[in-house]
């Protein structure tokens, strides 16, 4: 009778726990020192059309993982607190009521943003209605500066 040959070698288990190992190792979730982060202090423009004025945005954590309450500060003076929710590197601002002391005016404001985590640099579209129902579109384009 002939002899079969092993094929499962030891060169062969090598070869699947290797591979077996590499798979693991790439399907892992990022360390929580990869995960994109949106606080700290952005300074910035915040546009509509043809009028631009300066804006600071400080970001802080909200109450669960993926919340963010955002203040801004504008050149104009007008200051006003937004919450939002983060996922990966996209930001949205749910529909919510706002009041702006500096213009004494309350705004319905929802909004979408994008964050590139390697440069900070932050793009944040909003969309205001006034009480009057008139609509106006503003973008944030700013930096991580802090």
């Amino acid at each position: 009778m002939k002899k079969m040959k092993n094929i499962w070698g030891s060169g062969a288990i090598l070869i699947i726990v290797t591979s077996l190992l590499v798979t693991m190792a790439v399907s892992c979730k990022k360390s929580d020192s990869e995960k994109i982060t949106f606080t700290g202090t952005y300074f910035g423009t915040l546009t509509m059309g043809f009028y631009s004025e300066a804006d600071t945005i400080a970001i802080t954590a909200g109450s669960t993982s993926t919340a963010v309450v955002m203040t801004s500060q504008t050149e104009a003076g007008s200051t006003f607190t937004l919450n939002g929710t983060v996922d990966g590197t996209n930001l949205t601002i749910p529909e919510q009521s706002v009041y702006d002391s500096h213009l004494n005016e309350t705004y319905t404001v929802s909004g979408t943003g994008t964050l590139d985590n390697q440069t900070g640099s932050l793009i944040i579209n909003y969309k205001y209605v006034t009480s009057s129902s008139s609509i106006y579109y503003w973008q944030f384009n700013g930096i991580k500066i802090i």
